[in-house]
Parts: C-alpha cells; structure tokens; sequence
C-alpha cells in the first residue's frame, strides 16, 4: 500500500448481548463484593482491523450499577459514592494502544473520570 494513502476507518459496535463491564472490590481487607453496570455504550474506531489504532469513547450510566444487595447498591449510588443525581455518567476516552504483544495482548492508555474526577492511565 501507498504510504500516502489513507486507511479507511471501521467503526465497531459493543453487543451488550455478549459484554458486560463487571467488578471485583476488596470490602474491609476480607470479602469481595462484586457487581457490574447494565447500561453502557461505546464508539470505536480503528485504522481498517488494526486496534493498536483504536479510538475508543466509552460511557457508562453510573446508576445501572448492580451488586445484587438492592441496599448497598443505593448507597453507592448516593453521595458517599458514585453521586448519580450530580454525575450521571462514567467515561473512558481513548486514542492510543502501543502495539500488541506476541500473545496478542496490550496495555490500554486512556482517561477515566469518575465523579468529574479525570484520571489518565
């Protein structure tokens, strides 16, 4: 290919059929509590399949999270925690992937913001 030729961009879609975004929280250095969101949506996009390339904006509706305890879900909904009623949504945002390793895994640099609290990793 022509290196002044531009890749075409694909755009993929989350099939929250089969995806969930799930977590596993050490409670007081002796149980896990373990939950996840049910509403979340994303756009992604890469250079042709290539997702070392990968753009990815992810969003999540903080109050669709689920521990299975409906008291303990309502209070890391409320201020203590994730604040719902100030803070609607979690995101993840997205534009770099270094190249993937032999076993085809990698390491994805992105900004999460939680609470309006951004952080970069």
């Amino acid at each position: 290919m022509n290196s002044s030729a531009t890749q075409t961009k694909t755009k993929w879609t989350i099939d929250n059929t089969h995806s969930s975004i799930n977590f596993n929280i050490k409670h007081l250095m002796i149980a896990h509590v373990k939950g996840h969101f049910k509403t979340f949506e994303a756009s992604i996009y890469t250079e042709g399949h290539e997702f070392n390339t990968a753009e990815i904006d992810l969003w999540i509706d903080a109050s669709s999270i689920t521990t299975g305890d409906v008291n303990r879900d309502e209070h890391l909904k409320g201020a203590d925690f994730l604040d719902v009623k100030k803070h609607k949504q979690i995101t993840l945002v997205a534009s770099t992937m270094p190249k993937l390793a032999t076993d085809e895994s990698g390491i994805l640099w992105a900004e999460l913001t939680i609470l309006g609290i951004q952080r970069i990793n």
